[in-house]
């Protein structure tokens, strides 16, 4: 299978461990179908990549706070675009407690912890390794046809919001867009409304 069809049938998520995944495969979607540019005499050849920084242990017992029952309602809609809008429909958003090593990931596949977007074409850097543990601590939601998400009972904390925008453009084999984060604050008994978007 090649990256295309694995981005395909990871973009809605179902799984229990496709954010990391997800995010993956938006990297090797690029670096799998670029064409590589003809060789050089006179430039020497380029250093092979730098393997992302190590990340803190993660422990699940930092996020037991994130799996009680809450009162909060977090809503809104991811998209990406100007002219012409695209949306998360037809994939999940997901509210990933914040911990050091999700912050580290985030710092590590963003560039920061508060608000990012990383496209397929800029092959983002990503931990190799992902805990176990970690993927279980994420809360999920499929996305309507129009791009909304709405989690209920979410307890207060903090987290960082989460969505893969993904589309095509008429015959292209590469798909464009990428991924969306935001580091969000939520407090009993609110609504917090987020537009996720670059």
């Amino acid at each position: 299978m090649n990256a295309l069809r694995r981005l395909r049938c990871i973009a809605p998520m179902s799984r229990p461990y496709d954010l990391p995944y997800a995010l993956l495969a938006l990297a090797a979607a690029f670096l799998l179908g670029g064409c590589a540019s003809p060789p050089s005499a006179a430039l020497p050849p380029a250093p092979p990549p730098t393997a992302p920084a190590a990340l803190p242990a993660f422990s699940a017992d930092e996020v037991a706070w994130s799996t009680t029952a809450g009162s909060a309602t977090v809503l809104g809609v991811a998209r990406v675009g100007s002219n012409t809008t695209h949306t998360c429909a037809g994939a999940e958003a997901q509210l990933v407690p914040a911990s050091p090593f999700a912050t580290a990931m985030m710092r590590t596949v963003f560039g920061n912890a508060t608000r990012g977007y990383v496209t397929i074409a800029s092959s983002p850097p990503y931990p190799r390794t992902i805990p176990p543990d970690f993927p279980r601590s994420i809360r999920r939601v499929a996305c309507s046809p129009s791009g909304e998400y709405r989690f209920e009972g979410v307890p207060a904390g903090t987290y960082y919001l989460f969505a893969n925008v993904v589309w095509r453009e008429g015959d292209e084999a590469m798909p464009r867009g990428g991924a969306l984060m935001r580091r969000i604050d939520v407090h009993e008994q609110t609504e917090l409304r987020v537009v996720l978007q670059p």
